[in-house]
C-alpha cells in the first residue's frame, strides 16, 4: 500500500529565475548529495506518515558535490523530500527546494566514470575489473576476486533466463553492478558496521554488493564453510540482479518469504574438486561456479528435514512474516522451490503482479495477493511443499552437508632404493593438503641423497570413505 502522494514538481509555484538557460539557472540551496541517503532519515520520515509516491520518470536537476547542476532521476517523493537516483546509482534524500525540473536526459554513468570517481576516494588503492554488466572494486587476493566473479558471472544469464521462462521481462541494467570486496572484516566494517554473522549484503541505497575476504574461508576452509561463503555471494548478487533489471523496484516492500526466498532459490553452488599434479604431486584443486537455478539448497534443507508439520500454520506464518530467522530462511527456501518447480504460471503471475510494488510500498492486506495466486488452504499447500521437498527426485540431489564434505586422502611415499616408507593424511581442503607436503619435504630436506619423495591424492565424498581408503592402504 502507497503511503500517500506528494505535491508534484510544479507545486512550488513561478521561480524568479524562470528565464534562463538549464547551465544558468542555479540549484537553490547550498546542500549537496551526499553518497547516498541516511536509511535512518527515510525511516524517520516515514514514521512521520509523511505521504509517498512514485517518481514515475520525473528528472530533476540537484547539486553535485561540485556544487554543479547534475540531473537525477525521482525515484520517489517522501512529503517534502525527494528521493533521487543520481547516475552512479545512489540514491540520495534531498530537499524538493533544492530541485528543480531537468529538462535534459538522465545518463547513466558508464563503467569508466564510476572507476574515476572511486580513485578519486577511499577507494584509489582498490583494484577495478569489468565486465558486460559488472564493475570489480577490490583489495582482496586475486585468487578470491576471480572466484567471486566466477560465480556472479555465471549467475547473471541463469537468472535472467528462469525469469524469462517465468514470463517476466527482464530489461538490461542501465547502471553497472558494482561490487565491493575489502580486504578483511574490518575495512568491510569501517564503510559499514554490520552484525557479526553479516558476511556479505546488497545496499538498496547505493546498489553495491559489498563483501570482505575472510583469509580462513580460502582453499583450506572445509567445504561446509566454503559452500556458506559462496552460496552467501550468490545470494545478494540475485538481490542486485532483481534490483536492476526492472523485476524489483529498488526500496519496494516485497514480503520477506519471497524477498529472501529467490535469492535462495538461485544461490547454490556447485564445489567440483580435481587432482592435479604440482611439481610431480598430485594434489587436489577445487573450484566454484553457479551451473544452474533450483538446484537443491543442501545448508537449507538440513533445517527443513528436521522440522514437523504443523497443518498449515508454518506456511501462514511464513508467508505473512516481516523478517525471517534462520529457519525462515529455510522455509522460503522450500515454498520457492516447490511454487517455482511445480506451479509455475501461478508462479510467474505472482511474480509480474508483485514486480509492479514501487518504492517504499508495502502490499495491502495480510496474504491478499498471495492466496490470489496460491489460494487459501495453507494446509493443503503445507503438505504439497513437504512432499516435493521429500520426494525421490529431490531427496536424490540432496547430500547432507555435513556428512558428505569432500574429503581429501593425501599419500606420501618415500623411496630410498629399495626401501619405501608410506605416510597418510586425511584433510578437508586443498590448501591443508599442500602444507602437509611442505612440511613433509622440509622435515625430509637432510634425508640422504637419492630419496624420491612423491604425493598422490584420492578425492572422497564422506570422511568414512576416506577411513576406508586408509585402511587398504595400511593392509
Amino acid at each position: 500500500m502507497l503511503i500517500g502522494v506528494a505535491g508534484s514538481a510544479d507545486a512550488q509555484g513561478p521561480r524568479p529565475d524562470a528565464g534562463a538557460s538549464d547551465e544558468e539557472r542555479p540549484v537553490q540551496g547550498e546542500r549537496r548529495p551526499a553518497p547516498q541517503a541516511d536509511p535512518d532519515a527515510i525511516g524517520q520520515l516515514l514514521a512521520t506518515g509523511a505521504e509517498v509516491r512514485p517518481g514515475g520518470g520525473e528528472r530533476l536537476y540537484v547539486r553535485d558535490e561540485n556544487g554543479k547542476a547534475l540531473v537525477s532521476m525521482l525515484h520517489c517523493a517522501i512529503g517534502d523530500q525527494c528521493l533521487v537516483l543520481l547516475p552512479d546509482g545512489n540514491l540520495n534524500l534531498v530537499p524538493r527546494v533544492d530541485t528543480r525540473p531537468a529538462n535534459k536526459p538522465f545518463l547513466a554513468a558508464d563503467a569508466p566514470t564510476m572507476i574515476n570517481r572511486l580513485r578519486t576516494g577511499k577507494f584509489s588503492n582498490f583494484k577495478t575489473a569489468t565486465s558486460q554488466h559488472y564493475l570489480y572494486v577490490y583489495a582482496c587476493t586475486e585468487p578470491f576476486y576471480q572466484s567471486t566473479r566466477d560465480i556472479l558471472e555465471s549467475l547473471y544469464p541463469g537468472v535472467i533466463e528462469r525469469l524469462k521462462q517465468w514470463g517476466l521481462q527482464p530489461t538490461e541494467p542501465t547502471i553497472p553492478l558494482v561490487v565491493m570486496i575489502f580486504p578483511n572484516r574490518q575495512e568491510f566494517d569501517a564503510l559499514k558496521p554490520m552484525p557479526p554473522e553479516v558476511a556479505a549484503y546488497y545496499s538498496g541505497l547505493s546498489n553495491h554488493v559489498v563483501l570482505y575476504e575472510d583469509p580462513l574461508l580460502s582453499d583450506r576452509a572445509p567445504e561446509f564453510a566454503l559452500k556458506e561463503a559462496s552460496y552467501t555471494v550468490a545470494h545478494e548478487g540475485v538481490h542486485q540482479i532483481l534490483h536492476n533489471v526492472g523485476i524489483q523496484q529498488r526500496l519496494s516492500g516485497w514480503p520477506a518469504w519471497l524477498g529472501e526466498g529467490l535469492p535462495e532459490y538461485f544461490c547454490p553452488i556447485n564445489v567440483s574438486s580435481v587432482v592435479v599434479n604440482e611439481k610431480g604431486a598430485a594434489l587436489p584443486k577445487r573450484s566454484l561456479k553457479w551451473t544452474r537455478a533450483g538446484l537443491v539448497n543442501d545448508l537449507r534443507m538440513v533445517s527443513l528435514l528436521r522440522m514437523s508439520s504443523t497443518h498449515g500454520d508454518t506456511i501462514k506464518r511464513i508467508v505473512n512474516a516481516p523478517q525471517l530467522d534462520a529457519d525462515g530462511y529455510a522455509l522460503a527456501w522450500g515454498l520457492t522451490h516447490y511454487l517455482a518447480e511445480e506451479a509455475k504460471k501461478p508462479f510467474g503471475a505472482y511474480l509480474q503482479e508483485i514486480s509492479q510494488m514501487g518504492p517504499l510500498e508495502r502490499q495491502q492486506g495480510e496474504d491478499e495477493l498471495f492466496t490470489k495466486h496460491f489460494g487459501s488452504d495453507f494446509a493443503a499447500l503445507e503438505s504439497a511443499v513437504a512432499k516435493h521437498l521429500t520426494s525421490g527426485e529431490i531427496q536424490k540431489q540432496y547430500r547432507d552437508p555435513m556428512i558428505y564434505q569432500t574429503h581429501y586422502v593425501v599419500v606420501h611415499t618415500t623411496k630410498r632404493g629399495r626401501s619405501a616408507t608410506v605416510s597418510v593424511a586425511i584433510t578437508l581442503s586443498p590448501g591443508r593438503a599442500r602444507e602437509w607436503k611442505e612440511k613433509e619435504e622440509k622435515e625430509q630436506a637432510t634425508s640422504e641423497a637419492g630419496t624420491i619423495h612423491a604425493f598422490r591424492t584420492q578425492v572422497c565424498k564422506t570422511r568414512l570413505e576416506a577411513e576406508q581408503i586408509i585402511k587398504k592402504i595400511g593392509r
